[in-house]
C-alpha cells in the first residue's frame, strides 16, 4: 500500500528532487515475441538460469548484500559517478536557460540499465558511466552507497529504484534479484500489452510518492510493446545551518546572459550573522566559489560564481570537470564575509530528447538502436532497447533552505585566510551543486540563468 503523500510542506523550506525513466522495449521488426502477435518466444542466445514470469518485491535497507563492499570500492564509484554528473551537464548546460538534474538519478539508473548489458552495448555504457567491470567490487559497492544515502540522516534524504516489468515476460531471476539485491530496487510487474494507461498511471503515482508531489506526472504514453521501465527517484529537504534573513530579502539587479537585467529577490545575512560565522568560501583565477551547509552539516549547497560579471556563464559550463571542482573543494577555507547575496529562485526542468541525444554525444549509442542493442543479460535476447529516457526535476531556494538531495565527501580547512573579508554576490548567472558531505556524490547539479 501506497504511504499518503505529506502535507503541505513547512512555509520557507524549499525543495528539489528528480526522477529518471529509462524505458526498455521490444524491438519491433525483428522476429521479437510479442504478447499482441502470439509470437513464440526465440530461443536465448545466453542462459543465465531460470526466468520468472510475474513478480513483486519490496526491498528494504536491510536486504542491501553490502558484503564485500570496502571504502576504496565505494570511493572508486563515487568519483566515476562525480565525473559522469559533470559529463552530462555540459552535454544538456544551454547558457540563457536554467539547467538544474540530478546525475546521481540518471547514473544509478542506467546502471540498473547497464547490469543487464552485454557486448559493446555494456562497454559504452561503462565507458560513458565510468563504471568498473568486475561485478564482485561494483555491485557491493552500489549497495553500500545505497545504505549510506538511506540511512543515518540528519536532513531528509531519501531515494528510490523501481523495475516494472511485463506481467508474464521471462525475464532473468538472476537479473531481477541483482537490482534487487544491490541498488534497493522495488520490482512490480505491469501489464502494457493490455492497459498500458494503467501502467503509466501507476509509475506516475510511484514518482508523486517519492517526490513528495513536487513532480507527479512523469509520462504521458506507453507502447503496448514495452516490456520494462526502470525509474529513480531521489528527494531531499533540509534547512540551512545559518539561515538568511527573510527581513533583509529586497530586490536588487541581476544581470542576465544577453546583458540586459531584472529585478529579482535576493537574500542576505543579518550583520551579526556574518560577524559570529565563517563561511567556507575560495577563490581562482576565474571563480569565487561559496559553500553553505545544511542543519546536521552532512549536505551541502557549493555556489560557483564566474568573476565575469558580464553575465556569461558558458565558460563554466564548458570547463568545470570533476578534477577542477575537486580543486575548489581544496581551496575552500572558512572566512569571515563582508557580504554575501543569493537570489530565490525556484524552476522545473524537464530532459526527453536532448537527454537521449546527451548519452549519444558520450558515447552510448548501441543501447537505443534496435539490432544493435544486447540486453540479453535481462532475457537471454537480443531483442530489447531503449526507447525512451525521460528525467525531470524541481528545485526551490529560499532563506530557511532547500528541498533537494546531494552527496559528496569534500576536504575542509578551518583556518581563516588574512587579508580582507571578501564578499559573494550572485548578480550574475551561476551553478550550484548540492552534495553530501558523507559520502562524497553529487546528486544535484544545476546552473540559474534567470532566477525569475
Amino acid at each position: 500500500m501506497m504511504r499518503k503523500s505529506r502535507p503541505q510542506l513547512e512555509k520557507g523550506i524549499s525543495p528539489a528532487v528528480a526522477v529518471v525513466i529509462v524505458i526498455s522495449i521490444v524491438a519491433a521488426g525483428l522476429g521479437s515475441y510479442s504478447i499482441l502477435s502470439g509470437g513464440k518466444e526465440p530461443e536465448p542466445i545466453a542462459d543465465l538460469g531460470p526466468k520468472t514470469s510475474d513478480v513483486f518485491v519490496e526491498p528494504s535497507v536491510s536486504t542491501l548484500d553490502t558484503s564485500g563492499a570496502t571504502p576504496s570500492s565505494v570511493s572508486e564509484l563515487v568519483q566515476g559517478a562525480n565525473e559522469f554528473a559533470f559529463d552530462i551537464y555540459s552535454k544538456l548546460a544551454e547558457e540563457d536557460k536554467n539547467v538544474f538534474l540530478s546525475p546521481y538519478s540518471i547514473h544509478t539508473c542506467l546502471s540498473m540499465v547497464y547490469e543487464g548489458a552485454r557486448g559493446n552495448t555494456a562497454q559504452e555504457m561503462r565507458r560513458v558511466l565510468n563504471l568498473t567491470e568486475e561485478s564482485s567490487i561494483r555491485r557491493p559497492a552500489f549497495a553500500e552507497f545505497q545504505k549510506q544515502l538511506n540511512t543515518n540522516r540528519t536532513v531528509e534524504l531519501k531515494t528510490a529504484n523501481a523495475l516494472w516489468p511485463q506481467e508474464n515476460y521471462p525475464f532473468y531471476e538472476e537479473y531481477l534479484e541483482t537490482v534487487r539485491k544491490y541498488y534497493l530496487a522495488r520490482i512490480e510487474a505491469l501489464d502494457y500489452v493490455h492497459n498500458a494507461s494503467g501502467a503509466v498511471e501507476r509509475i506516475n503515482a510511484w514518482a508523486a510518492e517519492h517526490t513528495e508531489n513536487k513532480i507527479k506526472k512523469v509520462l504521458d504514453y506507453l507502447s503496448p510493446l514495452t516490456r520494462l521501465v526502470l525509474t529513480n527517484a531521489i528527494y531531499f529537504k533540509g534547512n540551512w545551518l545559518i539561515p538568511f534573513d527573510e527581513s533583509k530579502t529586497e530586490n536588487e539587479t541581476f544581470y542576465l546572459p544577453d546583458s540586459s537585467s531584472i529585478e529579482t529577490p535576493m537574500m542576505q545575512f543579518h550583520e551579526n550573522r556574518l560577524i559570529e560565522n565563517g563561511f567556507y568560501y575560495a577563490e581562482t583565477s576565474n571563480i569565487k566559489a561559496l559553500k553553505l551547509l545544511y542543519s546536521g552539516e552532512n549536505v551541502s549547497m557549493i555556489f560557483l560564481l564566474p568573476k565575469d560579471e558580464s553575465g556569461s556563464i558558458s565558460w563554466l559550463q564548458n570547463n568545470i570537470t570533476n578534477s577542477k571542482f575537486e580543486d575548489i573543494q581544496e581551496k575552500f577555507e572558512k572566512r569571515k564575509m563582508s557580504e554575501i547575496k543569493i537570489p530565490k529562485f525556484e524552476f522545473k526542468t524537464e530532459y526527453e530528447s536532448e537527454f537521449k541525444r546527451a548519452l549519444q554525444d558520450l558515447g552510448m549509442n548501441a543501447a537505443f538502436v534496435p539490432g544493435e542493442a544486447n540486453f540479453s543479460g535481462m532475457d537471454g535476447t537480443k531483442n530489447l532497447f531503449i526507447s525512451k529516457t525521460v528525467h525531470k526535476a524541481y528545485v526551490k531556494v529560499d532563506e530557511e533552505g532547500t528541498e533537494a538531495a546531494a552527496v559528496t565527501a569534500v576536504a575542509m580547512k578551518l583556518t581563516g585566510l588574512p587579508g580582507p573579508k571578501p564578499t559573494f554576490v550572485a548578480d550574475h548567472p551561476f551553478m550550484f551543486i548540492i552534495k553530501d558531505e558523507k559520502t562524497g556524490a553529487i546528486l544535484f547539479i544545476g546552473s540559474v540563468s534567470n532566477p525569475s
